[in-house]
């Protein structure tokens, strides 16, 4: 049992969670590619307030949120992703110490809300360098301000 995130040991959880329930058929979470991770912590989920912690990254055409077992860094609970063609809102608030995304999909009643933390942790060298670029897609593909 595992309580540290690093980053190897996050595309190791979601490799496995994809492999243990994929029935062989392709599609986006299966063909996803973990190049740029980050850990966050979902908010809220679908307008229902969440703590959870959870693993975000982008690809061209859509978000990708894997929430993490509470207590088990070495577990993954699910992956859901974010169609860009399915997110009818989206907002990003960039902090001092957080960056908080907050975004609403299509068919869902109620918002998504991810906060991240900016600083790089011993364990994540890259989180700084990773939110940066999640972030900078994000603001390119839909044209918002960073507030």
């Amino acid at each position: 049992m595992k309580f540290k995130y690093t980053e190897s040991l996050i595309k190791e959880v979601f490799r496995e969670l994809v492999l243990h329930n994929s029935d062989g058929t392709s599609g986006p979470i299966t063909d996803f590619k973990m190049e740029h991770p980050i850990m966050g912590m979902i908010k809220k989920a679908n307008g229902e307030k969440s703590l959870v912690n959870c693993v975000i990254d982008i690809e061209e055409e859509g978000l990708l949120v894997v929430p993490m077992h509470l207590f088990r860094a070495d577990k993954a609970i699910a992956a859901w992703y974010f169609s860009f063609c399915s997110v009818q809102h989206l907002d990003i608030k960039d902090g001092w110490l957080h960056s908080t995304i907050t975004l609403r999909n299509e068919g869902n009643d109620g918002d998504y809300v991810f906060q991240i933390r900016k600083r790089s942790p011993k364990n994540l060298p890259n989180q700084e360098k990773n939110l940066k670029y999640v972030i900078d897609r994000l603001a390119e593909k839909f044209k918002v301000h960073r507030s």
